[in-house]
């Protein structure tokens, strides 16, 4: 039960802000924000974060857009990188290609109705820009022409999660508990499955197979060549990050503060750990692999977890914040991002040391995307 409650909390959370997004003024937009998402090069991090996207590179600003916050604009999906340019999408469904070096804008992609949100990064593949937006459609827009969409598909419910593009296939999740694959040419819809749960994390690719977590405490994949979903594995909580697959396993972390390994063929476990002691805290961050092979796991309340791929423990730290974004690497080391916290941007070494930090010039206080997704309050609706 507690569980819930922290759970429709961090929904609201994000209903809150959305509603600022479209009604409220600068001053609102300074105090009601979700949490950031991170990109990065080689060098720099690219965070989508309330009101702007900012570059920072070693704890320090190189462009912000737009210079100064406007009216109802507000970001929230992690931007995407592409050949020189960032494409970031927003709370009034736009998104706004910029230039990578200097953060100016190019140009903007406008849908439908400013009323609904983009709550998934853009995908870029095959020379085609695609775009999910919440109010459950789909757009595919050529590279080289970004005024007209090539197509436009229209599905039964909001969609949350990036497409994931493969062999000539879109796979698209939406929060009705749906696994649908379109074709990337025209959009046309060839299969839809009913899975056990509303997918809030990136679909992962692996042995032709594409993995997810659901909040139906579930990770399952869909195979191409059955054209069926197939259940791996079952956990405490629902999950909310990404899996990260290494080799032959899979590794998994829910919002009940469980960390898994298990085999990626048979499902079968191979460890598994209580890594928060709290039942208040869990993993909404994916697990990554480290530079140094060991992997990092970030709870909600800040704490940073390190273990081997046996799953021993190797290190931990505690720092001033929510971290509730998935972090970045960047060289050696990673990047987090904090809500509220003394600072937006944390960087730190693969043990744990801390290279730089960046603090926006005006400081920002917590809120958090939203119709009531948690496994017990999503309505399914039959497959068709």
């Amino acid at each position: 039960m507690k569980r819930k409650k922290q759970f429709l909390l961090l929904l609201l959370m994000i209903l809150t802000t959305m509603i600022l997004s479209g009604c409220a003024g600068n001053s609102a937009l300074s105090n009601a924000v979700s949490w950031p998402g991170l990109a990065a090069d080689d060098e720099t991090v690219y965070v989508a974060y309330t009101s702007s996207v900012q570059a920072v590179s070693n704890g320090k600003l190189l462009w912000r857009y737009p210079a100064e916050a406007q009216n109802g604009m507000m970001f929230f999906a992690a931007p995407t990188i592409y050949d020189g340019k960032i494409y970031a999408g927003t709370y009034q469904n736009e998104v706004h290609v910029l230039n990578q070096n200097d953060g100016t804008l190019i140009t903007k992609i406008s849908l439908e109705t400013n009323k609904n949100k983009i709550l998934a990064s853009p995908v870029i593949a095959d020379d085609m820009l695609f775009i999910a937006s919440n109010n459950g459609s789909v757009y595919a827009y050529a590279l080289d022409d970004l005024g007209v969409p090539v197509w436009q598909t229209d599905l039964s419910t909001e969609i949350w999660v990036s497409p994931f593009v493969s062999d000539g296939k879109v796979y698209v999740t939406t929060l009705d508990k749906r696994f649908l694959v379109l074709d990337e040419k025209n959009g046309s819809i060839e299969k839809t499955l009913s899975i056990n749960g509303a997918v809030m994390g990136r679909l992962v690719l692996s042995n032709d197979r594409i993995y997810f977590g659901t909040l139906g405490k579930e990770v399952a994949y869909f195979n191409p060549t059955t054209q069926e979903i197939e259940t791996v594995m079952q956990t405490n909580g629902e999950i909310w990050a990404s899996p990260l697959i290494i080799g032959d396993k899979i590794i998994v972390a829910d919002m009940a503060g469980y960390l898994y390994c298990n085999e990626l063929e048979t499902g079968k476990s191979v460890w598994q750990i209580k890594a928060v002691s709290t039942d208040k805290v869990g993993f909404i961050a994916d697990p990554i692999l480290l530079p140094n092979g060991n992997l990092l796991a970030v709870a909600e309340d800040g704490n940073l977890l390190v273990y081997d791929t046996d799953g021993k423990s190797v290190n931990s730290r505690l720092i001033n914040g929510k971290t509730m974004s998935s972090p970045v690497v960047i060289g050696e080391s990673f990047v987090t991002g904090l809500i509220p916290g003394d600072a937006l941007l944390r960087s730190y070494t693969s043990d744990l040391k801390e290279d730089w930090w960046y603090a926006e010039p005006v400081q920002t206080t917590v809120v958090a995307p939203t119709s009531e997704v948690s496994q017990e309050t999503v309505t399914e609706t039959p497959a068709k």
